[in-house]
């Protein structure tokens, strides 16, 4: 973990300099692959925004690490612990990920003093959990090449702010960890794949995936009987 800068101007929109009483300082911190920004069970001393890359939360069962969300660029990590005094899930570096670290103090006052910022975390934590029951109901009813056309989409569409959906991107995961996200064995992860790059809807290259026909894909996504 790299600590860039202090006094971080931006948050979630948010000029935090600007506002008068609010004393606190936020880092900016970059993670490599693999590194932790919390754990499960640490007390809890504050949320993170994402700034840049990919990053996972996790729940460790049987000593098998089971994903339970994907955040990108502007969502929030840690407030699953608003609630309690520490983490309930593992955050971890998908990709070489920058973040900015907002300690609970300055939350605390950036919640008091700023109608901006309280709302900017409503919305992020509001799509959060509205992305969270989308996957419920895609467990509950879709079959296995639906959920693969889903978390293709899915994060192409969050990573894609500021340039075309359809250009490149790192998925960041292994097979075993999209297996693990959307109830699926590596073998029918690494099947569906093929087959969906084999019918030109994507063009997959290792953890590079281009998707080549959006429309397509998206028709896949919608056919939610199981099979």
């Amino acid at each position: 973990m790299d600590t860039l800068c202090h006094d971080t101007a931006e948050v979630l929109g948010v000029d935090i300099c600007a506002l008068r009483g609010c004393s606190g300082r936020l880092d900016r911190l970059r993670f490599p692959p693999g590194g932790v920004l919390y754990d499960l069970d640490e007390e809890f001393h504050g949320i993170y925004v994402v700034i840049e890359g990919i990053a996972k939360t996790v729940l460790v069962m049987n000593e098998t690490e089971v994903v339970t969300g994907i955040a990108t660029r502007s969502d929030v990590l840690g407030a699953d612990a608003l609630h309690t005094t520490t983490f309930v899930t593992r955050a971890v570096a998908v990709t070489p990920l920058t973040v900015v670290r907002v300690p609970a103090n300055v939350l605390s006052e950036l919640l008091r003093g700023s109608r901006a910022f309280r709302a900017a975390l409503h919305f992020r934590l509001g799509k959060a959990i509205a992305e969270s029951l989308d996957l419920i109901r895609l467990l509950a009813k879709a079959r296995s090449e639906a959920r693969i056309a889903f978390f293709l989409l899915k994060l192409a569409s969050k990573l894609a702010e500021g340039r075309a959906a359809t250009q490149p991107f790192n998925i960041g995961f292994t097979r075993e960890e999209i297996g693990c996200y959307l109830g699926l064995t590596v073998e029918t992860v690494s099947r569906k794949l093929t087959a969906l790059a084999e019918t030109g809807y994507v063009k997959v290259r290792g953890r590079q995936v281009r998707i080549r026909n959006w429309k397509g894909l998206e028709r896949v996504r919608s056919k939610r009987s199981l099979h």
